[in-house]
């Protein structure tokens, strides 16, 4: 759950750096992309409250990744585009398979939206 959590709160503050980049390199190549992950994974947590799981709040480590992406954001665009990248290419590449994994293992075959 915890994963998820800190999932949520990355690609909500990407998605919010993104869409408020002053930088045309940034604003360019990463808006509407299709691999935002935050209204997917919002979806998640609401399945799992319905389930009854809590949610936890972020954890002090979230929101200290938060404010360096926020910084990077705005001072530094090739870090910004380095984190961006390696965050959604890495969801990209195995979201399907760790998805598939853990839907058959936990969840009774439940497929994810954060995994489609």
């Amino acid at each position: 759950m915890v994963m998820f959590w800190k999932h949520i709160q990355i690609c909500k503050n990407l998605v919010l750096y993104v869409n408020n980049s002053v930088f045309w390199c940034v604003d360019a190549a990463f808006k509407n992309t299709g691999l935002e992950r935050a209204n997917n994974l919002g979806r998640d947590l609401e399945w799992f409250k319905e389930q009854g799981y809590d949610i936890p709040e972020p954890m002090a480590h979230c929101k200290t990744y938060s404010r360096y992406f926020k910084d990077i954001a705005e001072n530094d665009p090739p870090a910004f585009i380095c984190h961006f990248c390696n965050i959604y290419f890495a969801h990209s590449a195995g979201r399907r398979k760790i998805g598939t994994m853990v839907s058959e293992r936990i969840f009774d075959n439940k497929e994810l939206e954060f995994y489609k």
